[in-house]
């Protein structure tokens, strides 16, 4: 990057006319971006993929840097990208995504970079999930990415691995669809490890990673004044792949895996399923017992309720808001 600096620098200042014109057409649809703040874009996030494009093209780089400055302008004069953006998964997703992905930028810069940008702007409406694993593994899958449809596959293995946990069925057929390659990088894999198998695994117990299962429990769930989801303690209902969650007049759909716990608002279409609490689980006092294990709760063991589904038991109580989820899976 340093010894390409007074390239670009000479790049840039040579089509100062067309990048001038780029952000007059950005100032049309957003305003005009403040000028020391796009000078810091410029130099911490443009040259960054505008050092990869002319790595990788020289000759056809620079109309794809102009591409790219318009989109900058817009993005500035909104507080998406550069020091005064609001988050900054989009100021990462230029520093680390795209130049990895110069040659798709290349071909079609406008559309890869907008679908990297989206991405990284609906990650950031979530404010829990692993923002620097999306951003990671983005980047090591991206020298195995050949066309549009790899990306958009990617994007959503990587929003999943990342904590949208609503994203686990198409972000698993997306793994098995891509090359094995691809797959191993997006899910983390160790070199000893076969992507069909984890796929496999990933299918057959949410609750399992690469890494490790879960070993005992996840908690979620907090009151709206404490910056939660939920304005009275929950009642579930059980669904085949999460929970029905009723706080007061509000229901919403829980969805839950070794990667995320996420709360979306409930729009129909699934239906509460009955399900039998299995054998060697129950309640004793503050504790509950899995088998010979005891996990305390903190509650008052007499306002403890247990609903199941086929592979997570959530526990929850009238005095709190919060919601205990425990694998089935090998427990």
């Amino acid at each position: 990057m340093s010894a390409l600096a007074p390239v670009l620098a000479d790049l840039l200042a040579t089509r100062r006319t067309s990048l001038n014109a780029a952000v007059e057409r950005a100032s049309r649809s957003h305003g005009a971006p403040d000028r020391d703040e796009m000078r810091s874009f410029v130099l911490e996030q443009l040259f960054p993929a505008a050092a990869a494009l002319v790595q990788a093209d020289a000759a056809g780089a620079p109309p794809c840097i102009d591409i790219l400055f318009e989109m900058g302008a817009g993005l500035v004069a909104q507080r998406l990208a550069g020091p005064a953006a609001r988050m900054d998964h989009i100021n990462a997703a230029w520093t680390h995504v795209l130049p990895p992905l110069a040659a798709l930028v290349l071909a079609d810069p406008r559309r890869i970079a907008g679908l990297i940008v989206n991405a990284a702007a609906n990650l950031g409406k979530w404010p829990d999930l692993n923002a620097p694993l999306w951003r990671d593994r983005l980047a090591a899958a991206a020298p195995h990415l050949k066309s549009e449809p790899d990306l958009r596959s990617a994007l959503v293995i990587a929003a999943w691995q990342s904590g949208v946990s609503f994203a686990r069925r198409s972000a698993l057929d997306a793994a098995a669809a891509l090359g094995p390659a691809i797959s191993a990088c997006l899910l983390g894999l160790k070199p000893d490890q076969r992507s069909d198998d984890a796929i496999a695994t990933l299918r057959a117990d949410r609750w399992w990673s690469p890494d490790g299962p879960v070993k005992d429990f996840v908690k979620t769930g907090a009151f709206t004044g404490f910056g939660g989801r939920l304005s009275a303690p929950p009642k579930l209902e059980p669904l085949e792949d999460g929970f029905l969650v009723h706080s007061r007049a509000e229901t919403l759909r829980l969805s839950a895996d070794r990667y995320g716990v996420m709360m979306q608002v409930y729009e129909g279409g699934a239906a509460a399923q009955k399900f039998s609490l299995p054998s060697g689980f129950r309640v004793d006092g503050g504790d509950l017992c899995i088998g010979a294990r005891r996990l305390a709760h903190g509650l008052p063991p007499e306002t403890v309720s247990l609903t199941v589904n086929a592979d997570t038991l959530a526990l929850t109580s009238p005095y709190a808001h919060a919601i205990r989820l425990y694998p089935l899976a090998g427990s």
